[in-house]
């Protein structure tokens, strides 16, 4: 409803019949109104903090993950291959050395081309292997 169009003395009369029966003064209502004003100021405070803090530790998560994580850079490790072992000595493990040794970029010795082609590669490897696992012990490959 609009009271510009009521004549002032009822405008009087009904404010004066409704007005609040809590009795205070403006003064003390503006501190009330100062007073939640402030707190949710904190509160919007706090909650920046919390996000700022927030944000800051996951990023401090991200760089340790990603130090954790990168390549070193030292070289490896060196693997010593040796000589082969003697015939009836051949294990499975003697295959995996040279395939590891290969793989390391190494350069075995001749003593290691089995099949005798003056390459030392994966047919090599395989054949120490199938020498390791063959089943008649007295043939030869």
């Amino acid at each position: 409803m609009n009271d510009e169009h009521l004549p002032d003395d009822l405008q009087k009369e009904l404010s004066a019949l409704y007005r609040p029966t809590v009795p205070g003064d403006a003064r003390r209502d503006e501190q009330i109104l100062g007073q939640a004003l402030g707190r949710l100021r904190q509160g919007h405070r706090r909650r920046w903090l919390l996000v700022a803090g927030g944000a800051l530790a996951a990023a401090a998560a991200i760089v340790i993950i990603v130090t954790l994580h990168q390549s070193p850079t030292a070289a490896p490790p060196q693997f010593a291959l040796g000589s082969p072992p003697p015939q009836g000595q051949v294990d499975i493990l003697t295959a995996y050395r040279l395939a590891k040794a290969l793989k390391l970029g190494q350069h075995p010795s001749a003593a290691w081309d089995r099949i005798g082609d003056g390459r030392i590669d994966q047919r090599d490897v395989d054949a120490w292997a199938n020498l390791a696992v063959r089943i008649d012990a007295g043939a030869t490959p």
